[in-house]
This record gives C-alpha cells, sequence and structure tokens, in this order.
C-alpha cells in the first residue's frame, strides 16, 4: 500500500516514470504497465497516508528518483 505524498520533503521514495521498462532498473525509476500480466508489481494507492506502507512522490528529475536515507 503507497500513499502518494505531495510534498517531496515527506516522501520515503522519488519516482521517476520511465517510457521504456529496460531502463527502469533501480530504486525508484518505474515503468507504469497498460496490462497487468505484463507488471513486475501491483500496488495499492490509499488516500489514507496512515494506512500506507510507504509514501512515494513523482519527480520530473530522474537523477532524484531512489529511496531518502
Amino acid at each position: 500500500m503507497v500513499y502518494i505524498e505531495p510534498e517531496q520533503a515527506f516522501a520515503d521514495l522519488l519516482v521517476f516514470n520511465e517510457t521504456n521498462k529496460l531502463f527502469a532498473d533501480k530504486a525508484g525509476l518505474w515503468c507504469p504497465s497498460e496490462n497487468r500480466e505484463f507488471a513486475d508489481y501491483t500496488l495499492f494507492v490509499t488516500a489514507d497516508r496512515s494506512r500506507a506502507d510507504f509514501a512515494i512522490h513523482y519527480t520530473k528529475v530522474r537523477s532524484f528518483a531512489g529511496c531518502k536515507e
């Protein structure tokens, strides 16, 4: 379960959307799939942050993607 955090500072993971699955090979580099059979993982997005396992924030800069320490 994930929560989409509107503020980058409070997110556990910064995510960059890749257009090609071959380039989505590190933490935070995701390539969304239209077909569920081609997905490596399925996420449930919740509107309640207290129910989420972690929070993500979508970034427009590829080099910022990854887990926060």
